[in-house]
């Protein structure tokens, strides 16, 4: 391998290590479950309550589907707060509390982060 070749190919790496984390920061925000969240935030923004309520219903029918992944990824003290959250989530939306729903999403959101970063 001539020099040149070498030093194209360890450029190429080094970018690629480079590229690597902002990746996956990017793509850590759109995952589903993110976007599901942030629909809920954005309905308790403006007391959309029914439409909260049907997007909560939507990220616990998405997190029990995918409940085994979490499981492989965090621990179990991680994984049951995030159902834990979300039922009080859906009890807090269907007492319209907004300042509750909105602590308990943001816990919740941080749960999941730290599950992902694992």
């Amino acid at each position: 391998m001539t020099h040149q070749k070498r030093s194209i190919y360890c450029s190429l790496l080094a970018f690629l290590l480079i590229i690597t984390p902002i990746y996956d920061t990017s793509a850590r925000s759109t995952k589903p479950i993110y976007q599901i969240i942030t629909e809920i935030q954005d309905n308790l923004m403006s007391k959309n309550w029914d439409t909260a309520d049907q997007y909560t219903q939507k990220l616990d029918r998405y997190y029990r589907k995918h409940l085994w992944k979490y499981q492989l990824m965090g621990d179990e003290a991680e994984y049951e707060s995030a159902t834990n959250d979300i039922s009080q989530l859906r009890t807090a939306i269907a007492v319209k509390d907004n300042k509750q729903a909105m602590l308990i999403l943001s816990t919740l959101k941080k749960t999941l982060q730290h599950i992902y970063s694992l």
